[in-house]
C-alpha cells in the first residue's frame, strides 16, 4: 500500500457537502406540533385526578413552549442542523408526550423505594428549569459564533479501495468467523424483528487458564467474546458505510444508487444485539447521510421515509416494552409499562425525584471516582460506589439491582447543584453539533457517515447520563482510528 498515490481524476462532483436546507419545513412542523401537543397534554394533565404531589405536572409542557421560543432566536443556520432538530423532537417527547402517557397510565411508577414523592415537586420544577436553561444558553452560544457554509466536495478517486476498507473487511471476517467457529457466542446477536424476545444473554466462556470445560467440550475464551462484540459494534456502522461509498462512486443514475444504499442500511440494521436502540440510531444516522449525499432523495421522498421511520421506531418500541413487561407484576397494564419505560429513558420527574433523594448519600469524591472509572484502564482502579449505584438503591429500596438509568439531569444535580444541573445536557448538544460540523467538512463518505452517526448517538443520549455517553464514545472511538487509514490507497490494476 502506498500513501496517497494520486487522484486519478481531476473532476470533482459538484455536490455541496452540507445539511439539507430544505429540511427547514420539518422544523416548522415540530414547532407547530409541539405547541398543539403542549396544549393537548396540558388539558389531559389538568383533568386527570391525581395526588397532590403530581399537581405541578402541567408545567412540563409550558417548559417545552418556553424552550421553543428560545430556539426561535437561535442562529438560523443552527436551526437547520439535523442534530438540533432531533434535540427539539426529543424535548417534545420528554416534556409533552411522556407527561401525557404518565397521566393516562394513572401516574404509574415502577420505583419501589420510599419517600421519593416528597421530592417530586422539586423534580418537576427542575425539569421545567432544564429547557429554559438550555434554551437561553443555546441562544447566547449560537449567536456568538460565526457560521459559514463551506462548499466542500466529495472527492472521487480512481483507486477504489483504501486501508480503512481493508481493515473493515478483516474485522467483518473476524466477527463472522468467530460466530461460525464458536456457536455459544451466537446468542450475542439477533434479528431486529425479534426485538420482543431479545434479551441480554451472557454466553458461557472459559478463562485462559482452562483448556476444557467439565464435560470436555472446548468453549471460547472470554477475551474472544469481548473482542468480537467490540468489533461488531464498530463494523455494524463502518461496513454499510463502505458499501455506500463504493455505490456512490459508480457511474449509475442517482436514483439507483440512493435506493440501493437505503436497502443496504435497512438490511444491515436487521442484525442487532440486546442494545436494540443503538441499531436504530445507526439506521437514523446513515439515512441522514443519504439525504446529505443524495439531496434529490430527500426532495422526492424524504418526508415519507422519515414518517415511515417514526412509525417503525414506535412499533419496535412497543414490542420492546411488551417483551420486557414480564419483569413487572402481572397486573401492570401495557400503558403503564410504556409510562415506566418513557420516564426511565426520557428523564421523567419521578426518576429525577429519586435521584434528588439519592443525593443524600453522594459526596464529591464519588463523582471524581465515577468519571475516572469511565475511562479505559483506569476503570480497573476506580470502579467503586457510583451515582448510578446509589440511585438504584433508592429506586428499588434495596441493594443489588443496577438496571435503571440514572437521569442525566439527576447526575448533573448531584455534581453541580440545582441551578447548573442541566449543564450536562447542554454539553451533549454542543458535542453533537461539533460532530455534525466534522461530518459536513469531511471529504470522505465513510468519515462523513461515521461522524453523523456519532452526532445522533450523542444527542439521543439525552435520556442517559454522562457516564453512559462516555462509554458509548469509548466503544465507537476505535472506528475513528480505522478511518485514519483511509489515506493509504490500495493499488488496483485495471
Amino acid at each position: 500500500m502506498d500513501r496517497y498515490i494520486k487522484v486519478h481524476s481531476a473532476a470533482q462532483i459538484g455536490l455541496k457537502n452540507k445539511v439539507i436546507t430544505s429540511i427547514r419545513p420539518l422544523y416548522a412542523i415540530i414547532i407547530f406540533g409541539g405547541l398543539i401537543g403542549s396544549l393537548f397534554s396540558a388539558v389531559i394533565i389538568v383533568k386527570t385526578d391525581r395526588a397532590g404531589e403530581y399537581f405541578l405536572y402541567f408545567l412540563l409542557p409550558l417548559g417545552f413552549a418556553i424552550f421553543l421560543i428560545c430556539t426561535l432566536f437561535c442562529n438560523s443556520k443552527i436551526q437547520n442542523k439535523n442534530v438540533f432538530i432531533i434535540f427539539v423532537g426529543l424535548y417534545f417527547i420528554k416534556l409533552v408526550i411522556t407527561p401525557a402517557v404518565s397521566a393516562m397510565s394513572g401516574w404509574y411508577a415502577l420505583a419501589k423505594g420510599e419517600g421519593y414523592l416528597d421530592y417530586l415537586s422539586e423534580a418537576i420544577l427542575l425539569t421545567v428549569w432544564e429547557p429554559v436553561f438550555i434554551g437561553a444558553l443555546l441562544m447566547i452560544y449560537t449567536n456568538s459564533r460565526e457560521y459559514r457554509i463551506k462548499s466542500n466536495f466529495l472527492k472521487e478517486y480512481g483507486i477504489k479501495f483504501d486501508g480503512a476498507d481493508l481493515l473493515i473487511i478483516i474485522a467483518t471476517l473476524f466477527v463472522v468467523g468467530t460466530l461460525l467457529y464458536y456457536p455459544p457466542l451466537r446468542v450475542r446477536v439477533a434479528w431486529l424483528l425479534t426485538i420482543e424476545t431479545n434479551e441480554a444473554v451472557t454466553p458461557v466462556v472459559r478463562s485462559w487458564r482452562d483448556f476444557f470445560t467439565a464435560n470436555g467440550r472446548q468453549l471460547p475464551l472470554g477475551i474472544i467474546d469481548t473482542l468480537m462484540m467490540k468489533t461488531f459494534y464498530i463494523i455494524r456502522v463502518l461496513f454499510p458505510l463502505m458499501l455506500i461509498e463504493k455505490i456512490y462512486h459508480q457511474n449509475w443514475r442517482w436514483r439507483k444508487k440512493a435506493f440501493l444504499s437505503l436497502f443496504i442500511v435497512l438490511l444491515c440494521a436487521q442484525v442487532t444485539t440486546e442494545a436494540n436502540g443503538e441499531t436504530i440510531l445507526m439506521a437514523i444516522g446513515l439515512i441522514l447521510l443519504l439525504f446529505m449525499i443524495y439531496p434529490k432523495l430527500y426532495e422526492s421522498c424524504g418526508k415519507a421515509i422519515i414518517m415511515f421511520g417514526v412509525v417503525v421506531a414506535g412499533m419496535l418500541f412497543a414490542l420492546k416494552v411488551k417483551g420486557s413487561s414480564g419483569d413487572t407484576q402481572s397486573d401492570v397494564t401495557f400503558i403503564q409499562s410504556i409510562s415506566a419505560t418513557m420516564n426511565a429513558y426520557m428523564n421523567g420527574p419521578v426518576n429525577l425525584a429519586i435521584a434528588i433523594k439519592a443525593k443524600e448519600n453522594y459526596n464529591m469524591f464519588m463523582g471524581i471516582e465515577e468519571i475516572l472509572g469511565g475511562l479505559p484502564i483506569l476503570n480497573r482502579f476506580f470502579s467503586g460506589y457510583q451515582t448510578s449505584t446509589i440511585f438504584n438503591e433508592a429506586f428499588w429500596g434495596m441493594k443489588g439491582r443496577t438496571d435503571q438509568l440514572l437521569p442525566a439531569l439527576g447526575q448533573g444535580y448531584m455534581y453541580f447543584g440545582s441551578v447548573f444541573a442541566p449543564i450536562v445536557q447542554f454539553f451533549f448538544i454542543i458535542w453533537g453539533l461539533g460532530l455534525e460540523d466534522l461530518s459536513e467538512k469531511a471529504e470522505s463518505i465513510k468519515v462523513k457517515g461515521y461522524f453523523i452517526f456519532m452526532a445522533v448517538l450523542v444527542i439521543w443520549t439525552i435520556g442517559n447520563n454522562l457516564s453512559h455517553v462516555m462509554s458509548f464514545f469509548i466503544r465507537y472511538f476505535p472506528g475513528i482510528i480505522i478511518l485514519y487509514f483511509k489515506k493509504y490507497r490500495v493499488k488496483v490494476k485495471s
